[in-house]
């Protein structure tokens, strides 16, 4: 049993699915990187334990972010621009723990750039995170024209 096994406390079926979707966790150090990264997100958004296995495994990307310069960035962006509560921010990416792997720079700060020309709110950036740029943009038209109409 691993480390991160048993961290997350994952069934043997769970730990060969997960390491299927991400072969390189295997590599990385638990207690430098991995461990570290998980508990400090676990903190910041007030995680339970089953939560936090929610999120690693529906973003198993995660494991390779750092807390600091990259995770926790992005949550304070979010959180600052579309001025969620921490519980609003907590559910957010409970509901889908994808929004983790987006970049910030190249996703998430264009995009609420582009909400507030449009004068709609940034909250779509996260509803529509998954989309592509130009489905995105086609969206926020939409509701830019619905608005003025």
């Amino acid at each position: 049993m691993t480390k991160l096994q048993k961290r997350l406390k994952l069934t043997n079926a769970e730990l060969t699915k997960f390491v299927q979707r991400m072969p390189t966790v295997m590599g990385v150090r638990f207690d430098g990187n991995v461990e570290p990264t998980i508990a400090k997100l676990q903190a910041r958004l007030k995680l339970t334990e089953p939560e936090l296995k929610k999120v690693v495994v529906g973003t198993p990307s995660v494991l390779g972010l750092n807390f600091e310069t990259n995770l926790n960035k992005k949550l304070a962006f979010l959180q600052d621009e579309l001025q969620l509560s921490d519980d609003a921010l907590r559910a957010k990416i409970l509901g889908s723990p994808s929004r983790l792997s987006y970049s910030l720079e190249k996703r998430y700060k264009p995009r609420v750039a582009l909400c507030k020309e449009a004068g709609i709110s940034p909250v779509y950036v996260l509803d529509y995170a998954s989309l592509p740029d130009d489905k995105f943009a086609f969206m926020v038209n939409k509701r830019r024209v619905s608005i003025k109409a």
